[in-house]
């Protein structure tokens, strides 16, 4: 179970988050600016219940999309800029 698939599990593409409980932090810093993403409530979700379930993941936090290119500022699938921490 190495690897989470979006339509399994949430996930986002914050880079240089050490601890899982900052991702949490985040969104709540920029939950207006992502009002439209459906993955922040389940990301949280997923964070509270399993905290090294989300390390190291990265798919787009808007539509899903697995993020493969290192530090891709743009979501290769829904063209909407991803936020890069």
């Amino acid at each position: 179970v190495g690897e989470i698939a979006p339509s399994t599990s949430p996930s986002t593409c914050l880079y240089g988050i050490k601890n899982p409980f900052e991702i949490k932090d985040l969104i709540f810093k920029y939950q207006e600016e992502y009002a439209e993403a459906p993955y922040l409530k389940r990301i949280a979700k997923t964070v509270e219940e399993k905290p090294g379930a989300i390390k190291g993941m990265r798919y787009c936090p808007f539509c899903g999309s697995k993020l493969e290119v290192e530090g891709a500022r743009f979501c290769p699938s829904c063209g909407k800029e991803v936020l890069k921490a």
